[in-house]
Protein backbone atom coordinates (compact mmCIF):
# COMPACT_ATOMS: atom_id res chain seq x y z
CA UNK A 1 0.00 0.00 0.00
CA UNK A 2 1.35 3.48 -0.90
CA UNK A 3 1.23 6.03 2.20
CA UNK A 4 1.39 9.82 2.46
CA UNK A 5 2.01 12.09 5.31
CA UNK A 6 -1.20 13.96 6.74
CA UNK A 7 -0.13 16.11 9.34
CA UNK A 8 2.61 14.14 10.55
CA UNK A 9 1.08 11.05 10.70
CA UNK A 10 1.74 8.29 7.70
CA UNK A 11 -1.36 6.88 6.45
CA UNK A 12 -1.59 3.69 4.23
CA UNK A 13 -4.27 3.53 1.42
CA UNK A 14 -5.32 1.42 -1.97
CA UNK A 15 -5.84 3.68 -4.87
CA UNK A 16 -7.33 0.94 -7.38
CA UNK A 17 -8.94 1.54 -11.03
CA UNK A 18 -9.62 4.39 -13.22
CA UNK A 19 -12.96 6.46 -13.94
CA UNK A 20 -14.97 8.70 -11.87
CA UNK A 21 -13.65 8.42 -7.96
CA UNK A 22 -14.88 6.86 -5.15
CA UNK A 23 -13.32 7.44 -1.67
CA UNK A 24 -14.39 4.13 1.06
CA UNK A 25 -13.91 5.19 4.48
CA UNK A 26 -13.45 2.08 7.30
CA UNK A 27 -15.07 1.29 10.37
CA UNK A 28 -13.67 1.19 13.78
CA UNK A 29 -10.82 -1.04 14.54
CA UNK A 30 -11.06 -1.76 11.06
CA UNK A 31 -8.89 -1.53 8.16
CA UNK A 32 -9.29 -1.10 4.33
CA UNK A 33 -8.40 -4.03 3.21
CA UNK A 34 -10.47 -5.78 6.05
CA UNK A 35 -13.72 -3.59 5.33
CA UNK A 36 -13.74 -2.89 1.48
CA UNK A 37 -11.06 -5.61 0.42
CA UNK A 38 -12.25 -9.19 1.63
CA UNK A 39 -15.60 -8.04 1.62
CA UNK A 40 -15.43 -7.81 -2.40
CA UNK A 41 -16.07 -3.66 -2.11
CA UNK A 42 -12.56 -2.59 -3.80
CA UNK A 43 -12.31 -5.29 -6.68
CA UNK A 44 -15.95 -4.40 -7.24
CA UNK A 45 -15.87 -0.62 -7.93
CA UNK A 46 -12.53 -0.89 -9.19
CA UNK A 47 -14.18 -2.54 -12.36
CA UNK A 48 -15.81 1.09 -13.38
CA UNK A 49 -14.40 4.02 -11.01
CA UNK A 50 -11.09 4.80 -9.38
CA UNK A 51 -11.23 3.74 -5.49
CA UNK A 52 -9.57 5.27 -2.95
CA UNK A 53 -9.61 3.55 0.95
CA UNK A 54 -7.55 4.72 3.05
CA UNK A 55 -6.67 3.18 6.49
CA UNK A 56 -7.73 5.78 8.76
CA UNK A 57 -5.20 6.80 11.54
CA UNK A 58 -4.79 4.54 14.53
CA UNK A 59 -5.86 1.55 12.22
CA UNK A 60 -4.31 -1.13 9.46
CA UNK A 61 -1.21 0.01 8.16
CA UNK A 62 -1.49 3.93 8.79
CA UNK A 63 0.58 4.91 11.89
CA UNK A 64 -1.45 4.45 15.27
CA UNK A 65 -0.71 7.43 17.35
CA UNK A 66 -1.22 6.93 21.13
CA UNK A 67 -2.48 10.37 22.32
CA UNK A 68 -5.35 10.72 22.40
CA UNK A 69 -5.49 14.72 20.91
CA UNK A 70 -4.29 12.77 17.60
CA UNK A 71 -7.80 11.94 16.91
CA UNK A 72 -9.29 14.69 18.04
CA UNK A 73 -11.25 17.32 16.14
CA UNK A 74 -11.45 16.90 12.46
CA UNK A 75 -8.25 15.47 12.12
CA UNK A 76 -9.70 11.84 10.69
CA UNK A 77 -11.89 14.06 8.50
CA UNK A 78 -8.94 16.08 6.80
CA UNK A 79 -7.14 12.84 6.44
CA UNK A 80 -9.36 12.11 3.72
CA UNK A 81 -9.31 15.94 2.07
CA UNK A 82 -5.49 15.60 2.19
CA UNK A 83 -5.21 11.93 0.56
CA UNK A 84 -7.82 13.34 -1.77
CA UNK A 85 -5.33 16.00 -2.79
CA UNK A 86 -2.21 13.90 -2.56
CA UNK A 87 -3.89 11.51 -5.06
CA UNK A 88 -4.70 14.24 -7.63
CA UNK A 89 -8.87 13.80 -6.92
CA UNK A 90 -10.56 17.49 -6.62
CA UNK A 91 -14.40 15.50 -6.23
CA UNK A 92 -15.79 12.22 -5.38
CA UNK A 93 -18.51 9.75 -4.45
CA UNK A 94 -17.88 8.92 -0.78
CA UNK A 95 -18.88 5.69 0.90
CA UNK A 96 -18.50 5.31 4.84
CA UNK A 97 -19.39 2.33 7.52
CA UNK A 98 -19.99 3.03 10.96
CA UNK A 99 -16.83 5.02 12.47
CA UNK A 100 -16.11 6.09 8.17
CA UNK A 101 -20.08 7.28 8.32
CA UNK A 102 -19.45 9.94 10.76
CA UNK A 103 -16.16 10.69 9.32
CA UNK A 104 -18.07 11.06 6.19
CA UNK A 105 -20.91 12.81 7.22
CA UNK A 106 -17.98 15.33 9.05
CA UNK A 107 -16.95 15.63 5.29
CA UNK A 108 -19.93 16.39 3.64
CA UNK A 109 -21.09 19.35 6.49
CA UNK A 110 -17.66 21.05 6.33
CA UNK A 111 -16.37 20.03 2.29
CA UNK A 112 -20.01 19.71 0.85
CA UNK A 113 -17.90 20.75 -2.62
CA UNK A 114 -15.70 17.77 -2.54
CA UNK A 115 -18.18 14.85 -2.56
CA UNK A 116 -20.79 14.61 -5.58
CA UNK A 117 -22.89 11.24 -3.46
CA UNK A 118 -22.38 9.44 0.01
CA UNK A 119 -23.61 6.32 1.18
CA UNK A 120 -23.63 5.46 4.60
CA UNK A 121 -23.86 1.68 6.01
CA UNK A 122 -23.53 0.36 9.22
CA UNK A 123 -24.44 3.95 10.88
CA UNK A 124 -26.73 4.10 13.91
CA UNK A 125 -27.41 7.22 15.49
CA UNK A 126 -28.73 5.42 18.58
CA UNK A 127 -27.66 7.29 22.37
CA UNK A 128 -26.09 3.74 23.23
CA UNK A 129 -23.00 4.10 21.43
CA UNK A 130 -22.89 8.11 22.38
CA UNK A 131 -23.76 7.43 25.97
CA UNK A 132 -20.49 8.53 27.98
CA UNK A 133 -20.20 5.61 30.82
CA UNK A 134 -20.78 3.66 27.73
CA UNK A 135 -17.84 4.88 25.75
CA UNK A 136 -15.69 4.84 29.22
CA UNK A 137 -16.42 1.32 29.35
CA UNK A 138 -15.01 0.25 26.17
CA UNK A 139 -11.77 1.94 26.46
CA UNK A 140 -11.65 0.66 29.88
CA UNK A 141 -12.38 -2.59 27.76
CA UNK A 142 -9.51 -1.83 25.40
CA UNK A 143 -6.79 -0.87 27.50
CA UNK A 144 -7.68 -3.68 30.30
CA UNK A 145 -4.96 -6.28 31.17
CA UNK A 146 -7.21 -8.82 31.76
CA UNK A 147 -10.08 -9.45 29.65
CA UNK A 148 -11.75 -12.13 31.11
CA UNK A 149 -13.66 -10.19 32.77
CA UNK A 150 -14.87 -7.83 30.08
CA UNK A 151 -18.96 -8.41 29.20
CA UNK A 152 -21.49 -7.24 26.67
CA UNK A 153 -20.65 -4.94 23.80
CA UNK A 154 -16.88 -3.38 25.38
CA UNK A 155 -15.88 -7.35 25.48
CA UNK A 156 -17.41 -7.13 21.30
CA UNK A 157 -15.32 -4.33 20.54
CA UNK A 158 -12.29 -5.46 22.26
CA UNK A 159 -12.44 -9.19 20.48
CA UNK A 160 -12.87 -7.30 17.52
CA UNK A 161 -10.05 -5.03 17.71
CA UNK A 162 -7.78 -7.73 19.19
CA UNK A 163 -9.50 -10.52 15.86
CA UNK A 164 -7.82 -7.58 13.31
CA UNK A 165 -4.62 -6.90 14.96
CA UNK A 166 -4.74 -3.56 16.35
CA UNK A 167 -3.32 -1.07 18.68
CA UNK A 168 -5.60 -1.59 21.55
CA UNK A 169 -3.47 1.68 23.28
CA UNK A 170 -4.06 3.83 19.59
CA UNK A 171 -8.18 2.97 19.78
CA UNK A 172 -8.97 3.29 23.35
CA UNK A 173 -7.30 6.87 22.79
CA UNK A 174 -8.82 7.58 19.62
CA UNK A 175 -12.15 6.30 20.89
CA UNK A 176 -12.52 7.60 24.26
CA UNK A 177 -11.72 11.37 22.69
CA UNK A 178 -13.95 10.50 19.61
CA UNK A 179 -17.60 12.02 20.84
CA UNK A 180 -21.11 10.61 19.01
CA UNK A 181 -19.15 7.99 17.12
CA UNK A 182 -17.04 4.22 17.41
Amino acid sequence: MPTFHSDGVSISYEDRGDGSAVVLVHGFASSAEHNWGITGWLDLLARTHRVIAPDCRGHGKSDKPHAREAYGGTSMEEDVIRLMDHVGIERAALMGYSMGGRISLGLLARHPERFRALVLGGFGLSGEINDPQRRRMIVEALLADDASSIQGTPHQFRQFAEANGNDLKALAGMHGCRQGSH
